[in-house]
C-alpha cells in the first residue's frame, strides 16, 4: 500500500487526465464552434474559460491546497463559509461538469463536431474516450474497494 501522499497525487493525476483536461478540451472546442455559429464574443469567452481550466487543472496537480481543478470550483473555494467548508467548491465542480456535458451534448445534437479543424476533432474524440473510460473505470474501482475482501 502506498503512502497517502502518493495516493493523493495519483488520484489528482487521474482526475486531471481523464476528467479535467477533457472538460477543458470540450470548452475550447465548444467555444470555437460558438465563435462561428453564435457570436465571436461568446465563443472567445468559452475558449478563454477552457484555457483557464486547462491551466488550473495542471496547477491543481502540484498545488492542490491552493488551486482547485477548474474556474468554478476555485470561485466556490473562495466563497466558502467556515461551517460548510468544501460544499461550494464541490458545487462549482458539479456545475462545471453540467456545463461541460451540456457543451458535448449540444455539439452532438447539432452535429457541429465536423466544423472543428481536423486536429481538434481528434483531440475532442480522445477526450471523450478518456472521459468515458475514466468514469467507467472509477465506478469499477469504487465498487471493488467497497466489496468485502475474498
Amino acid at each position: 500500500m502506498s503512502p497517502p501522499g502518493q495516493w493523493d497525487v495519483a488520484r489528482r493525476s487521474w482526475a486531471v487526465l481523464l476528467t479535467g483536461i477533457p472538460f477543458a478540451v470540450f470548452k475550447v472546442g465548444g467555444g470555437v464552434i460558438a465563435y462561428g455559429d453564435i457570436h465571436p464574443w461568446l465563443g472567445g469567452a468559452v475558449v478563454a474559460w477552457g484555457l483557464v481550466d486547462l491551466v488550473l487543472n495542471l496547477l491543481s496537480l502540484f498545488f492542490a491546497g491552493t488551486f482547485s481543478p477548474c474556474l468554478l470550483s476555485n470561485v466556490g473555494r473562495h466563497l466558502e463559509t467556515s461551517k460548510q467548508e468544501g460544499s461550494r467548491e464541490l458545487l462549482g465542480l458539479a456545475v462545471d461538469t453540467l456545463f461541460s456535458f451540456t457543451i458535448v451534448a449540444t455539439v452532438i445534437l447539432f452535429r457541429r463536431l465536423g466544423s472543428l479543424p481536423p486536429a481538434m476533432i481528434r483531440v475532442w474524440e480522445i477526450s471523450v474516450i478518456a472521459n468515458v473510460m475514466g468514469a467507467g473505470l472509477e465506478r469499477v474501482w469504487l465498487a471493488r474497494r467497497s466489496s468485502p475482501a475474498p
